[in-house]
């Protein structure tokens, strides 16, 4: 997973400390946002590493849970590779 959070966090280069919330739902993964806008990445590894985009102000991180319920973006990364080439790619 540490291969794919390196290439991620050339676009999403500020780790948000997930605590615990009512809903729990960071748990277990990595959130991660871009400098200067609202945009999100959360990280979540299983057999191979679920990778959702997302956009929520930079508020209490109850409001970020459930933007990412609402509005999230998932892709299932097999390898680090993938990861690298598809965050190059992103606009």
């Amino acid at each position: 997973m540490e291969e794919h959070i390196a290439h991620i966090q050339e676009r999403f280069p500020i780790a948000v400390e997930i605590e615990k919330t009512e809903g729990d739902f960071f748990k277990g993964g990595e959130l991660f946002k871009q400098l200067h806008s609202d945009h999100y990445c959360f990280v979540f590894k299983r057999s191979d590493v679920f990778i959702s985009f997302f956009k929520s102000g930079w508020i209490p991180l109850e409001k970020i849970e459930s933007d990412w319920l609402d509005s999230e973006i998932s892709f299932l990364m097999q390898n680090a590779e993938e990861t690298r080439l598809f965050v190059g790619r992103m606009v």
